[in-house]
């Protein structure tokens, strides 16, 4: 249902660019909360590499000296079984 009240069937926006810094069209709130949430991920992926690494050290350490001990295990029932 057209009425044909309306004056106009084009209408011109005018844009006007305005160079603002992204500084300033930040929210701090926002920036700030970016920041702590870096800081975060950070310290949470130190704590997991270092909790990783040290795991890992120990399982390796844990696994030689198991070893280490079943091969000197092995050579003295030998050489009490030569004598």
């Amino acid at each position: 249902m057209l009425s044909g009240k309306v004056r106009y069937n084009h209408r011109e926006d005018t844009l006007l660019s305005l160079s603002i810094p992204m500084e300033a069209v930040l929210n701090k709130g926002e920036k700030l909360c970016g920041a702590i949430n870096q800081s975060i991920n950070q310290s949470v992926n130190q704590s997991i590499s270092q909790s990783v690494s040290q795991s890992v050290s120990q399982s390796v350490s844990q696994s030689v000296s198991q070893s280490v001990n079943q091969s000197i295990n092995q050579l003295i029932i030998q050489s009490l079984t030569r004598q």
